[in-house]
């Protein structure tokens, strides 16, 4: 995917109808956007800005995505980039957003986010209207359609839509009893009570931005789920610094069953590493999957 100048013209045209028709862009500066999109930041006369392009039959992915950032940016936790437009050109769906200059976090923004990230998992609970397990519509895991029928029992939810659902695309590229694993994973599942929290959903290291202002979610994936759930992902990829669980526990006490449950939860994430990008991941689910039917 590359910025074509009839590109330009139609990607301007769409965020005149946002911001005016005064708006123009003078340059678009390619950088780092992730491992599905092409990303660009944007000089115009209304200042800088991100913006994220993909195939134009993927705008979905963009609208989905911009609903996750306003749903995470309505509970007043943490912060999210701020969604100025999505759209579709001849060539490309588009993503633009407010532009934030990245720097290296310190000790104190990992433990800012923590608080935060606790805030967000906490904030269904401290309005005591519980919300049921899902979203208000599908949505993305990368470019994964991510079902998200709502759902009043979490044990059933996770094994269904996330953990079926991905056995269900890999199809034969991962011989299993699909039912089996599904029970097996409902039944741990059903041992603890889960407080319906609004989730990231893919909350690796990539997807966090720091900036002079502290932290920011990017690119989420967004449901309502067991708050374990993104804290799991955290350490799929190596983890994070010692004092951001630190600052996280400090609110959200670490369940007895975490480590059986973190695998269940990450297997999510492999098997849709399997889908999105091949064999390397495969055998890593299918050794978690050996050690969840394993389990007592």
């Amino acid at each position: 995917m590359q910025w074509h100048a009839d590109e330009h013209a139609q990607i301007e045209q769409a965020l005149k109808a946002q911001l005016g028709t005064r708006f123009a862009i003078s340059q678009a500066e390619p950088v780092s956007g992730g491992d599905i999109n092409q990303a660009y930041r944007l000089h115009t006369t209304a200042g800088a800005m991100f913006i994220k392009l993909n195939r134009a039959e993927r705008a979905a992915m963009f609208e989905q995505e911009a609903t996750g950032l306003a749903a995470i940016a309505a509970t007043q936790t943490i912060r999210t980039p701020q969604v100025i437009a999505t759209g579709v050109t001849e060539h490309h769906g588009f993503l633009a957003l407010s532009w934030h200059q990245p720097q290296p976090a310190e000790a104190r923004d990992w433990q800012q986010l923590a608080e935060q990230l606790a805030a967000l998992h906490l904030a269904d609970a401290a309005t005591d209207n519980a919300k049921p397990f899902g979203f208000i519509r599908d949505n993305f895991i990368g470019t994964t359609p991510q079902p998200n029928n709502q759902h009043s029992y979490w044990p059933e939810f996770f094994a269904e839509q996330r953990i079926g659902h991905q056995l269900s695309l890999l199809g034969d590229q991962l011989p299993l009893p699909t039912h089996d694993v599904c029970q097996k994973i409902a039944r741990i599942l059903a041992r603890n009570t889960v407080k319906p929290a609004l989730l990231h959903g893919d909350l690796w290291a990539g997807n966090i931005l720091f900036d002079s202002a502290g932290p920011l979610l990017i690119d989420p994936a967004c449901y309502v789920g067991d708050g374990e759930a993104d804290i799991a992902m955290t350490w799929l990829f190596g983890g994070y610094p010692t004092g951001f669980y630190d600052a996280y526990r400090a609110h959200i006490t670490k369940p007895d069953d975490f480590e059986i449950r973190h695998q269940i939860y990450n297997l999510y994430h492999l098997l849709n590493h399997a889908t999105l990008f091949g064999s390397h991941y495969l055998a890593q689910a299918e050794a978690t999957i050996d050690n969840i039917m394993r389990h007592r």
